[in-house]
């Protein structure tokens, strides 16, 4: 049975790295080290790396369903990412010893001071760390903090900028060990005061959710929309300066 290997020069990273996925160790700690050094990235492609090259099958995580009780296994993002690097490779010639995939692309792409960006980053390390150790337990903190962020936030501000800064901006000031009904509702009184509408109704996107920030770091007032067929124009003022700010998406 072909399985990933590591020297023993990796054994303190190992360790950090495990108490990340324990929840020892917070997503700014770990990646303050991430970003301040190259070993948490050099293991991290290793293994990535071995899985290609000696093609190694990537393990699932086992969960268990308790409403019904039964076990799933949801499909690892590496499942994903890796067939699309080694193909691009592929077109261009190169042998299976020179294709991989860069970690560093899809950790890059995800701002780790967001709710989401944190939990897609906590899920990439766990999936890869999974391959060499698939008996230690993971923290739950950043699936039960998207999950609240996903209940606290309107529909007509999830995804896009509207999201991210609610999840940077807004949630991080009440903790999660606050009672859980007071949290939520603070959290959605002040999401309500802080993007103030002109208007009566709410955004209708076309695309994902836009709401500017303006120059005092505060989301703009919503003034009014446009929405024909096709296109949307959306018109918010800074608070500050008076500008008029036209978002236009198509669909």
């Amino acid at each position: 049975c072909k399985s990933v290997k590591l020297n023993n020069n990796y054994n303190d990273t190992v360790l950090f790295v495990k108490d990340f996925i324990c929840g020892k160790t917070d997503i700014y700690t770990f990646m303050e080290a991430y970003q301040e050094s190259t070993e948490i990235k050099d293991l991290l492609q290793n293994i990535v790396n071995q899985i290609i090259q000696k093609n190694i099958p990537i393990k699932r995580r086992t969960y268990i369903d308790k409403k019904t009780n039964r076990t799933y296994q949801p499909k690892p993002i590496l499942e994903e990412l890796i067939p699309k690097s080694v193909n691009k490779h592929h077109l261009f010639r190169k042998s299976k010893s020179q294709s991989t995939y860069d970690i560093s692309e899809y950790i890059r792409l995800n701002d780790h001071k967001s709710i989401s960006g944190a939990y897609r980053i906590f899920l990439f390390v766990f999936d890869i760390y999974f391959q060499i150790d698939s008996k230690t337990e993971s923290t739950d903190y950043y699936k039960n903090e998207y999950k609240f962020m996903l209940d606290v936030i309107p529909r007509y501000l999830c995804s896009g900028t509207s999201e991210e800064y609610i999840s940077s901006q807004i949630i991080p000031k009440y903790p999660a060990d606050m009672k859980k009904a007071l949290r939520k509702n603070t959290i959605k009184e002040e999401i309500k005061n802080t993007f103030k509408r002109e208007c009566k109704a709410y955004p209708r996107w076309l695309q994902n959710a836009q709401w500017p920030i303006g120059t005092d770091n505060l989301p703009m007032l919503f003034i009014k929309q446009e929405i024909t067929a096709d296109t949307g124009k959306y018109y918010f003022k800074d608070s500050t300066t008076g500008e008029i700010q036209i978002v236009t998406q198509t669909c």
